[in-house]
């Protein structure tokens, strides 16, 4: 299935030289469209080294709050 999407997700502290290529087969992809399709930016990806993802989504502006 082709995707006309490439969002990528960096360490922030990161600084240096850095190749892709390691490719995992999962359905995060459908965890993120539900939250999509609520309205829902996912805008990060928090590791914390167990089987555990969590995805981390951009807050509403005032405009949408109200």
């Amino acid at each position: 299935m082709e995707s006309d999407r490439d969002d990528q997700f960096w360490i922030v502290e990161y600084e240096g030289a850095a190749k892709g290529g390691y490719f995992i087969r999962n359905d995060l992809f459908k965890s993120i469209k539900r939250l999509e399709e609520q309205g829902l930016k996912v805008v990060g990806i928090r590791f914390d080294g167990t089987w555990n993802l969590e995805l981390i989504t951009a807050l509403p502006s005032k405009e949408e709050v109200n």
